[in-house]
């Protein structure tokens, strides 16, 4: 019975040390058809990132940062949004906007983050410069200065500094916590069985 105790133990403390466990996956970026960006995005906006404001983490490369939105081109956003950010992107992001540049970005929800990620990373994050788009492709430059020429919409007030309206916990951690608290008691109840037994 002690040897039992003593895996239940055991087992527990790794299940409640892999819940503060985060992944962090490596990844490299392929050029994908401005098309496909736009058909993936469920929000359009142009404005700058905050870097002073506090990071939020996701389970992914991405870091959710404040995003002061100019204009919106598509989707229902505040003024003030949490958009992710390759981590690896973050110094020429940074710098490109000290020197005065903004961002066109292409966001999508993904199960990763509880924010709105650029899709394909620096594919969805299509660089403005006084007003022109900045990329290598001149196709590319044409497509986006095509949605540049839209009409944007006013910022909604009534939606989440998210950028959606579920603001839910990630279901995985709530899984993850619940297992590990449920082991961690089943194991207290069994060592207060012994205990009283012996």
């Amino acid at each position: 019975m002690l040897r039992l105790m003593k895996i239940i133990l055991l087992t527990s403390t790794c299940i409640t040390m892999m819940i503060g466990y985060n992944k962090v996956s490596a990844t490299s970026w392929a050029e994908i058809d401005p098309q496909e960006v736009k058909n993936r995005a469920k929000v359009i906006v142009s404005g700058t990132y905050d870097f002073s404001s506090e990071s939020k983490p996701s389970e992914f490369i991405f870091k959710g940062l404040k995003f002061n939105v100019n204009k919106i081109y598509q989707g229902d956003v505040p003024i003030e949004l949490i958009a992710g950010i390759d981590m690896f992107d973050v110094g020429w992001a940074e710098e490109f906007q000290d020197e005065g540049g903004e961002f066109l970005l292409f966001l999508e929800e993904n199960e990763k983050a509880d924010f709105l990620l650029p899709v394909g990373g620096p594919n969805g994050m299509v660089q403005i410069s006084k007003g022109k788009v900045e990329h290598h492709s001149k196709t590319n430059i044409k497509f986006y200065e095509e949605i540049l020429k839209m009409k944007p919409k006013t910022p909604n007030s009534e939606i989440g500094e998210t950028g959606t309206s579920d603001q839910g916990s990630n279901p995985i951690s709530l899984f993850l916590i619940s297992g590990g608290a449920l082991v961690s008691l089943l194991a207290l109840v069994l060592l207060v069985r012994y205990l009283r037994k012996r």
